[in-house]
């Protein structure tokens, strides 16, 4: 547990820290975003996920001592699938990220275009999605989802 922990925190530091957005737009990105905001930010990438371009899409991982970070090789994911899984999401904070889902050593990193300006995503094979498109954090309950993933969320009502 105390290496989930870790890897979180270690996983959070870098996305605070490696940020490149390229928007200057005047769009204001804020450093949390409350849930009604995420969600409206969600619909119009859903509205439009047929119009948004991936720019890049590249597997990675975090490198630990840990056996996890094996199965990472094993782990593939396209544009098409980053499109179905956008579809499924919904915004989580960061309870929900804590309790509900697994961050594991595997991810893939990428940049979407939205009307011409370029934001950076990650996504994490335990289940979740990061975008610095609004700065919001998705998670995917869907069943759709699971043949995405290498993680199993907990449902909310199963975690109570």
């Amino acid at each position: 547990m105390a290496h989930k922990i870790f890897i979180l925190g270690l996983f959070l530091a870098l996305i605070v820290n490696c940020k490149t957005n390229t928007n200057n737009s005047g769009y204001k990105h804020e450093s949390s975003v409350n849930k009604s905001e995420g969600i409206d930010t969600l619909k119009y990438l859903i509205d439009n996920i047929d119009s948004i371009k991936v720019v890049s899409l590249e597997k990675g991982y975090m490198e630990t001592s840990l056996p996890d970070s094996l199965i990472c090789k094993t782990w593939i994911l396209t544009e098409s699938d980053f499109r179905d899984i956008i579809k499924n999401t919904r915004t989580i904070d960061f309870d929900d990220l804590h309790y509900l889902y697994e961050t594991q050593t595997c991810i893939y990193k990428g940049i979407i275009e939205v009307n011409n300006e370029h934001y950076d995503f990650f996504i994490n094979s335990g289940g979740w999605v990061y975008l610095d498109f609004g700065t919001i954090t998705l998670g995917c309950f869907d069943e759709k989802c699971e043949k995405y993933f290498l993680g199993k969320v907990d449902k909310p009502e199963e975690a109570e």
